[in-house]
């Protein structure tokens, strides 16, 4: 539905398992953030503030894409903000 709707950018905390949830995620077309492991180890407004910083990156890469992705967020906010690419 959210693929539907359009203009959704899915963050989330969750790992990405193999097999159909990957392919779920492809074939919806969502753009779709993991935050990566160095995120569990800090509390709630720790995270706030780093998803503060990494935010403008976010929708500047979201929007320079069309279709679905999938990219890695880490912790350390470097540089102008780098993202890993995950393989749906």
């Amino acid at each position: 539905m959210l693929a539907q709707e359009g203009g959704w950018i899915v963050i989330t905390h969750d790992r990405l398992n193999k097999g159909l949830e990957r392919e779920a995620l492809k074939r919806a077309g969502l753009k779709v953030f993991f935050l990566d492991r160095g995120w569990k180890d800090h509390n709630f407004w720790e995270k706030a503030v780093q998803l503060a910083r990494w935010w403008p990156r976010i929708i500047e890469q979201a929007e320079g894409i069309s279709g679905g992705a999938a990219f890695q967020v880490p912790w350390n906010f470097r540089g102008k903000g780098q993202f890993g690419q995950i393989t749906l």
